[in-house]
């Protein structure tokens, strides 16, 4: 369920970490990925959420057959303004790294899920800096910051697999006879 149906305890959640500088949450359970800034009720960034897809239950795309998943995704984006990150077709995991200096989190998704030899690509990575460290990348808002899959890319190191969105939706469209709308930027 959705942070809306449980109140009390997200108002007791929110006044256990008041004192924490980077609480991160993991969630799941929705079938699609969602990354989002968790304001507290003075609208200051209380957390972040990293929230991962199904690897092979469906999600949105099977619930809203006759909306393309990019529109549905935008109307997720304009609706929430603190979520930073939507993916609502594709199935995959996530990678993430903890250090000192950062958490950072990327959501890697797989071509097809019957089938062990598909292609999977990095969409994006978002990275939580912790408060007062200077990036460059970090400006003037807190909170999860869109960045590379530098995980996902150094963990390949030239193993085979690796593709991109344009290579999943080609292999889709072989496999399914199909291919979904295209994301942004892609041709």
């Amino acid at each position: 369920d959705a942070w809306s149906g449980y109140m009390a305890e997200r108002e007791r959640f929110m006044e256990a970490i008041k004192s924490s500088n980077n609480a991160v949450i993991y969630s799941g359970d929705s079938h699609n990925a969602w990354a989002s800034n968790i304001k507290n009720g003075d609208g200051n960034l209380a957390a972040v959420e990293y929230a991962g897809t199904s690897v092979t239950s469906p999600g949105w795309e099977q619930r809203m057959k006759y909306i393309s998943p990019d529109l549905t995704a935008a109307g997720f984006m304009a609706a929430n303004p603190d979520l930073r990150y939507t993916n609502t077709e594709d199935r995959g995991f996530m990678v993430f790294e903890v250090t000192h200096d950062k958490h950072a989190g990327e959501y890697v998704y797989v071509s097809n899920i019957g089938n062990r030899q598909c292609s999977h690509f990095c969409e994006t990575g978002l990275t939580l800096y912790p408060k007062g460290k200077g990036t460059g990348v970090r400006g003037s808002e807190d909170g999860l910051q869109l960045s590379s899959c530098e995980l996902y890319n150094s963990a390949l190191n030239g193993n085979s697999g690796a593709g991109s969105k344009e290579v999943v939706l080609k292999e889709r469209k072989q496999l399914y006879g199909i291919q979904s709308v295209p994301s942004k930027g892609t041709p």
